[in-house]
């Protein structure tokens, strides 16, 4: 079965994207019943088993907003380059297409943002992609860190916040 959310037209990447997150039911959401079942979204149209989709960045869209992200995973390569790696929904292209990240380590504080943008001249269905890239954060010393990636949303600092461990 395909399933497609409608969504307002006009709406950028990241209301976009919040909004597929916020409405989808809690039972879809919830987690199954079998805890060796894959967990997945039915809410957002994306690929099998709720997989995000890999994105490679292709700077110099058009209409370029921040989006707000869904989640968030770390880890530390054998090289010792902090890789984060991103989730978030937004819609298909060449509406929504993925134009740059940013990262930024400012004492005990990781930041990352996702950036997207695309064509006003398309016309495009509405439905949501879960979405992912790899933001190469570079070499952090040992320590413990505040992981900020997205936008601020309400009083939080980020879409996402989590503590980072990174092992000496």
């Amino acid at each position: 079965m395909l399933l497609a959310l409608v969504c307002a037209c006009g709406e950028g990447p990241a209301e976009t994207g919040r909004r597929l997150i916020e409405e989808a039911p809690a039972a879809q959401l919830a987690p199954p019943s079998d805890p060796d079942a894959p967990v997945s979204n039915p809410a957002v149209a994306n690929g099998p088993a709720g997989t995000a989709r890999f994105e490679a960045p292709s700077p110099g869209q058009a209409n370029v907003v921040e989006v707000t992200v869904a989640s968030a995973e770390a880890s530390v390569g054998l090289d010792s380059r902090l890789v984060v790696k991103p989730v978030w929904v937004s819609g298909p292209p060449p509406c929504h297409v993925l134009d740059h990240t940013t990262s930024r380590v400012v004492g005990d504080t990781v930041e990352v943002h996702v950036f997207e943008g695309g064509s006003t001249d398309t016309p495009c269905p509405e439905i949501g992609v879960l979405r992912t890239t790899d933001v190469d954060v570079g070499v952090v010393p040992a320590g413990t860190y505040r992981l900020l990636v997205g936008p601020p949303t309400g009083e939080a600092p980020a879409s996402v916040v989590k503590s980072l461990e990174i092992p000496a």
